[in-house]
């Protein structure tokens, strides 16, 4: 090997990568300080610790993307690999190149090209995103080496069957939450299930709007302080909230119901909290119930009323995402297969 390249090829540096990287840190640090958070409560949240581990593992994704990009080195007669993240080199002899393949890919935002290169012993990727003279440096390698058509369909085909198995695999789980919508067990949606309790205000009365647009009313009991007690999803579609909010302020005495279980584990404490009670929204409570001594703002039969009828509408809606999503992907197959034949 010469000791001087006859072209070297660094990995792009613009802004779209460095935002990567900010990401990727400010991702640890979030996930880190939601896990350091969840820990301070007697009873740590497990839904927010998965959460936070998710994210920390996608900052640590987006780290690694970022420095481990290869710098490429083109000698005489060896192409030198070598990572930002790791001192490691790769090495191919440029002899032992017996063809290459490139196919087109893209997603909502962009497009790029995708260049494999193939030993007999080995294949090595590269994007066209991460070098800005990504085509000198592919028509420096592959300007002798023959292009591998047959591959290029493999790959193709490859990609058609990931896409179509993740699209019939999503289907199907659509088709499972809509199998249990529509034969929910309703069984439970009688008042005997269900606990009255009188509560004086000490929070704001006042309704929230969520990212989505969803809304919710959460309060604050002078008796349970460490609780959230909220009024949302079914309970808040059901529930006259703007009279709610214009009639009842803080320090007023309300009539609440929530589910029986919820309040002899987590307020009365005379049934033992099991593992799951403790650690996935322990300080949570959900409302099915609210009234004033003159005025009812919600009953629980029309919470009941709006339970079934979600059921109903999102086990029709899951079953036609699922059905096609399913057939998208059996179709998918099958263009698979004529690629693959071709």
């Amino acid at each position: 090997m010469d000791s001087k390249p006859k072209a070297v090829y660094r990995p792009s540096k613009g802004f779209t990568y460095y935002f990567i990287l900010l990401f990727g840190f400010a991702a640890l640090f979030g996930g880190g300080y939601v896990i350091w958070i969840a820990f301070q409560k007697l009873y740590p949240d497990l839904i927010m610790v998965f959460f936070a581990c998710i994210l920390i593992l996608f900052g640590l994704y987006a780290i690694y993307s970022y420095l481990g990009r290869k710098t490429i080195w083109i000698y005489d007669d060896i192409l030198v690999l070598k990572s930002n993240l790791f001192s490691k080199e790769t090495r191919i002899p440029l002899r032992e190149i017996t063809s290459w393949a490139e196919i087109h890919k893209k997603n909502k935002n962009n497009s790029w090209d995708e260049l494999t290169i193939i030993t007999d012993a080995k294949k090595y990727r590269f994007e066209s995103y991460n070098y800005t003279d990504y085509t000198d440096f592919k028509n420096n390698i592959v300007r002798h080496i023959p292009q591998n058509i047959e591959f290029e369909k493999i790959l193709e085909a490859r990609i058609i069957l990931k896409i179509s198995i993740c699209l019939i695999a999503v289907g199907i789980m659509f088709l499972i939450f809509s199998f249990f919508n529509l034969n929910a067990n309703e069984k439970t949606l009688i008042p005997e299930n269900f606990y009255q309790t009188r509560q004086i205000i000490t929070s704001e009365v006042k309704i929230h709007k969520g990212s989505k647009g969803a809304r919710s009313i959460t309060l604050t009991f002078e008796d349970y302080p460490e609780f959230d007690f909220k009024i949302s999803g079914d309970a808040y579609d059901a529930m006259h909230a703007d009279e709610f909010v214009s009639n009842v302020k803080t320090y007023d005495t309300v009539y609440i119901t929530l589910a029986k279980d919820d309040y002899e584990k987590k307020l009365a404490k005379t049934k033992p909290l099991s593992f799951f009670d403790k650690t996935i929204s322990y300080y949570h409570i959900d409302i099915c119930g609210v009234a004033t001594k003159n005025e009812n703002y919600l009953n629980l039969s029309d919470y009941f009323a709006e339970v079934r009828d979600r059921h109903q509408n999102n086990g029709w809606i899951f079953a036609g995402i699922g059905a096609v999503l399913s057939i998208i992907g059996v179709f998918g197959l099958l263009k698979k297969n004529k690629i693959a034949a071709a």
